[in-house]
């Protein structure tokens, strides 16, 4: 690991918001050649998953979903 790109996001929902289902992506950074390949996600709250909080990590080729409640 060579560093954070300089994308690195800091984000905070209020209730009932949420980031639709995605692919993240990589950086390449043209000035050192840098490529991203990692998404590091921190929770940083003590929200019960029964009040939401939850990511769902989908599939590339399946209808299911893993979903993660940070405990």
């Amino acid at each position: 690991m060579a560093g954070f790109n300089q994308r690195l996001r800091f984000l905070r929902y209020s209730p009932g918001q949420f980031f639709r289902k995605h692919c993240d992506g990589n950086y390449h950074d043209p000035e050192s050649g840098h490529i991203s390949y990692y998404t590091l996600q921190l929770y940083l709250n003590d929200i019960p998953p029964e009040q939401g909080g939850s990511t769902r990590f989908w599939g590339p080729r399946i209808p299911a979903a893993v979903v993660l409640c940070p405990t």
